[in-house]
């Protein structure tokens, strides 16, 4: 049994390449995570859901806190 299915907020890091056997994993099950390359990409959402500014539900929807190019 994965402990990804259990986890409240499930962080899966990216490789360099843009890959992750646990993203795939995750993806394949349903299992909801925030996607990250860099831990300075994900302390400012752990802090928003620790001080409560966030909920659980609000962090798993993000989906990815990697910045996009616009």
């Amino acid at each position: 049994m994965s402990a990804a299915q259990h986890a409240d907020v499930l962080f899966v890091k990216l490789k360099e390449n843009g890959e992750s056997d646990l993203a795939n994993y995750c993806r394949a099950l349903g299992i909801k995570h925030v996607l990250f390359q860099t831990f300075e990409q994900v302390i400012p959402l752990v802090k928003a859901v620790v001080e409560g500014r966030v909920s659980v539900k609000e962090a798993v929807e993000v989906g990815t806190v990697i910045p996009t190019d616009s």
